[in-house]
């Protein structure tokens, strides 16, 4: 006889509609019960459950890549067609989490036109981009893998962001007046 577990284990007839709903609610609660213990599992070890892509900002003076010291929020500004544009990831809940040792960043673009170079820790990702790209603009999306300390499976979060691609700006004059100066 194949177990059913929709029957009694110790009557032989069938479940009822009312008990079968109601095994089917306390499924549901079982599972958002283990999804809020999972949650409270990493405040309490400071492990992130939440997080979002940030762009990097260059100065356009120096050309060095900054980050700002106190709480940060995500920023995506876009690339400019033909250059560079550099990303990594903020925490965004619990606050004050941080990432453990070892976690892994996957990063993937929508546009096949992109060129993406993830540092050698995979923290960040440079994206090239090409001057004859017609999108708009091109999801990015980082998956980040990391196993919490206790675990025994891994536990892999992602990120999703939209990244405008913006039109180069033109330095040559397309147009000029005549001034008298005396």
């Amino acid at each position: 006889m194949i177990w059913n577990p929709f029957k009694h284990r110790h009557q032989d007839h069938d479940l009822s509609a009312e008990e079968l709903a109601e095994l089917k609610r306390i499924e549901r609660t079982d599972k958002r019960i283990e999804a809020d213990l999972d949650m409270l599992v990493a405040a309490e070890l400071h492990l992130p459950i939440r997080f979002a892509i940030n762009q990097i900002a260059t100065s356009t003076v120096t050309g060095e890549s900054h980050m700002s010291t106190g709480p940060v929020l995500p920023q995506i500004l876009g690339i400019t067609l033909g250059n560079v544009g550099t990303f990594n990831t903020i925490v965004t809940a619990p606050a004050g989490a941080i990432f453990p040792a070892g976690v892994q960043f996957a990063w993937s673009s929508s546009d096949p036109l992109t060129t993406l170079t993830p540092s050698a820790d995979t923290t960040t990702v440079a994206i090239a981009t090409t001057t004859s790209d017609t999108a708009a603009s091109f999801a990015l999306t980082c998956g980040a893998t990391f196993t919490a300390p206790g675990a025994t499976s891994p536990t892999t979060l992602t990120a999703t962001a939209t990244v405008p691609l913006n039109a180069p700006v033109s330095t040559v004059p397309s147009a000029f007046s005549i001034n008298q100066v005396s």
